[in-house]
């Protein structure tokens, strides 16, 4: 049975644009054998749980740095105490992951998130002028809104008024997003707000092909990431470590259309894994 002491190497993948970490294990059984692992969380789907269980997975003992840069998502730093190098280091190697997946040599675990609470989760942390949800610092959330109002187009309309960019409403927010997905432009969103389709579609994979495909609330979500190295359970579910508060978020009617459009491809994709 494979244990952290067996991990031989740990590899971080970027998929070109979409700038996501897919984290490759090799494990080696007791008869020798090796076994690939590939695990993934997208950004906003409960990643600080997900990596802080994975490290205690791999090293066999509790992160024990503060939470902060370089972050526990970063698993090429050297906080993570591993080599590491680039898993997909040309496009020949995307274009067969599919393959790679499918292997009988090879699990893989992957978290997602119900689309509706990521975009409107994503909202709360990266782009609210509501202090009430605890928002991330200044300087982040701006360079995201600049990014977010330029894809959209809307850049032009706001660039001369400096207090524009350091937080947007609801409304603007998800205005601004639908222009940017019926312009289809919305794969070149920052790593927060982009859809959870947009690494499927750059590797060529399909939901089916990922092992392990659970949202951070599901029942059992941590004890099968545990089982997929092979390691003994320490907890079933994910300890929740982070909180854009307890207050509600008032969503509109017009507003819900707008999240229906945002999300109809994820719910379409992702539907059969989802808990609602």
């Amino acid at each position: 049975v494979p244990t952290p002491d067996h991990f031989l190497k740990q590899r971080t993948g970027r998929t070109g644009i979409n700038e996501l970490d897919i984290a490759h294990f090799v494990t080696v059984d007791k008869d020798g054998k090796q076994h690939d692992i590939y695990t993934y969380a997208c950004a906003k789907c409960g990643s600080t749980s997900f990596f802080l269980s994975l490290y205690k997975i791999v090293h066999g003992k509790p992160w024990d740095y503060p939470l902060d840069a370089p972050w526990v998502q970063e698993i090429a730093s050297r906080r993570w105490e591993r080599h590491t190098h680039n898993t997909f280091r040309s496009s020949e190697e995307k274009k067969h992951f599919r393959e790679v997946l499918r292997r009988k040599t090879t699990s893989s675990y992957w978290l997602i998130r119900d689309p509706r609470e990521r975009v409107l989760s994503s909202f709360k942390s990266k782009i609210t002028c509501e202090e009430r949800f605890h928002p991330d610092n200044p300087i982040s959330k701006r360079r995201i809104i600049e990014s977010l109002l330029t894809l959209a187009g809307m850049w032009d309309d706001v660039s001369a008024d400096s207090n524009a960019t350091a937080c947007l409403s609801l409304q603007d927010y998800l205005i601004a997003m639908k222009k940017i997905h019926e312009e289809g432009n919305q794969q070149m969103l920052n790593v927060h707000l982009r859809p959870q389709t947009a690494i499927f579609s750059e590797l060529n994979i399909s939901p089916d092909d990922v092992d392990v495909l659970t949202e951070i609330k599901a029942p059992n979500a941590a004890g099968r990431l545990f089982d997929t190295f092979g390691v003994q359970r320490d907890y079933d579910d994910y300890p929740h470590h982070h909180s854009s508060g307890g207050s509600v978020l008032e969503v509109t009617a017009e507003q819900e259309e707008m999240l229906k459009l945002l999300t109809a491809k994820e719910y379409e994709l992702l539907g059969p894994f989802l808990s609602r």
